[in-house]
């Protein structure tokens, strides 16, 4: 997760939270932003239970990194910047 923290934040991007809880083993299976949407809506599933959120992208955009752990379920680490 470190690594994918550094990596985002070397792009110009600011980590922001983490979605669900951290998982040992999981790797990074998806990238999601859309510059253009009104919204950026993170889901992933965490001891059993749905989680999501949605950030609005009024004056910041959204990055999200989805971790998936090999024993199933999976974490978000989500990333901002100010909208150019």
């Amino acid at each position: 997760m470190e690594r994918e923290i550094r990596r985002v934040e070397a792009e110009g991007w600011k980590y922001q939270e983490m979605v669900g809880k951290e998982l040992k083993g999981a790797e990074v299976m998806i990238h999601m932003s859309a510059d253009t949407a009104r919204s950026l809506n993170v889901k992933v599933r965490s001891d059993g239970q749905d989680v999501s959120r949605e950030y609005l992208q009024e004056t910041n955009l959204y990055y999200a990194s989805i971790f998936m752990a090999p024993q199933g379920g999976s974490f978000a680490i989500v990333f901002s910047r100010s909208r150019p």
